[in-house]
């Protein structure tokens, strides 16, 4: 499984990973068949903005 998630421009890289981190070990406990979970942190707005730049 592969996400993307945004997290607050002022945390640190640091906070960043360890929020991913979170994200994928409660992926993996709860949610049956999921052996691996890439998580993608990025500051908010920041993913959509990209996305909008490609059209």
């Amino acid at each position: 499984m592969e996400l993307y998630a945004e997290n607050d421009p002022s945390f640190t890289i640091e906070k960043g990973h360890e929020i991913a981190e979170r994200i994928r070990n409660e992926i993996i406990r709860n949610v049956p068949n999921v052996i691996e979970v890439m998580v993608h942190i990025s500051p908010k707005g920041e993913y959509l903005r990209e996305e909008l730049a490609e059209i």
